[in-house]
């Protein structure tokens, strides 16, 4: 009877043993599931960020672009203005010159009219 005792104690403390077992499998399984999700979720962060940082770069590149060809605008809207100025001060001076042109004519003219009214 004791032999048999004692094998029904041995086969109780192997039967817990294996019950504790299972159970930290159990639970070493349900951890390495969430850490594969962790895992997941990471990668699809990375896999965001480098999307971003390659959308930020297409962006920052745009933006240099625009800003040199707001930069050339602005050269070519100096241009234009220099050449405004050049063409309004010509057209001053051209006026100035037929001014004194006609103020000059119409001095001829009225010295020959005076001329031919006193004779």
């Amino acid at each position: 009877m004791r032999v048999t005792g004692k094998r029904d104690i041995q086969r109780v403390a192997a039967e817990q043993k294996a019950r504790e077992v299972e159970e930290q499998t159990a639970e070493l399984q349900r951890l390495r599931t969430a850490l594969e999700q962790k895992e997941t979720e990471l990668l699809q962060k990375e896999v965001t960020v480098v999307t971003l940082s390659g959308t930020l770069q297409e962006k920052g590149k745009a933006l240099e672009e625009k800003d040199v060809a707001i930069q050339n605008m602005e050269a070519a809207l100096r241009e234009k203005e220099n050449s405004l100025s050049s063409l309004e001060e010509a057209a001053r001076v051209q006026r100035e010159e037929e001014q004194k042109s006609i103020g000059g004519k119409y001095s001829k003219f009225r010295s020959s009219w005076i001329l031919l009214f006193r004779s």
